[in-house]
């Protein structure tokens, strides 16, 4: 995705790419913004104001030519579309993650009826099946490759 919206009477330009909104000399990731949407574009005016809401719960406005509104409004929904799998994938992560948790601070427990050494220490994952299940979850969409490379390097010490 690429739309770009020439400065125009002392309107900051504006530029969406596939991960981040550039609005004139601010930078704004998709992943620090939670809402886009066109807040308004009165009918005589020649200018229209679109808000940015973000994670830390500021609303940025943000002034546009009226005359681009056809395309901005493409732009916006395609953000919109991109803002709601991210959502969507933050929130099968965390499924996820609350699967493989334990359910609360009590141990399982042991089907052999046999007790736990005090002082005995859990072994360490194995950095290979947890870089099996983040492979798993690359796989489904869940996390970005990324994400991915990032842990895999913290896994194996790299």
């Amino acid at each position: 995705m690429y739309y770009q919206f020439d400065s125009r009477l002392n309107m900051p330009a504006i530029l969406f790419d596939d991960d981040r909104l550039v609005v004139g000399k601010n930078e704004y990731d998709y992943s620090d913004l939670v809402q886009i949407r066109i807040a308004r574009a009165p009918l005589l005016a020649t200018y229209g104001i679109m808000e940015l809401k973000t994670r830390d719960d500021r609303t940025i406005p943000v002034p546009f030519f009226k005359a681009d509104l056809h395309r901005l409004r493409t732009a916006v929904e395609e953000v919109t579309h991109i803002l709601a799998v991210r959502s969507a994938r933050a929130d099968r992560m965390a499924d996820v993650a609350s699967e493989h948790a334990p359910a609360s601070g009590i141990p399982a427990a042991d089907p052999e009826g046999e007790k736990e050494t005090a002082g005995a220490q859990t072994p360490a994952p194995d950095p290979y099946e947890e870089m099996k299940k983040l492979k798993e979850l690359l796989d489904l969409d869940i996390i970005t490759r990324e994400e991915f490379d990032r842990k895999k390097k913290e896994l194996l010490g790299l």
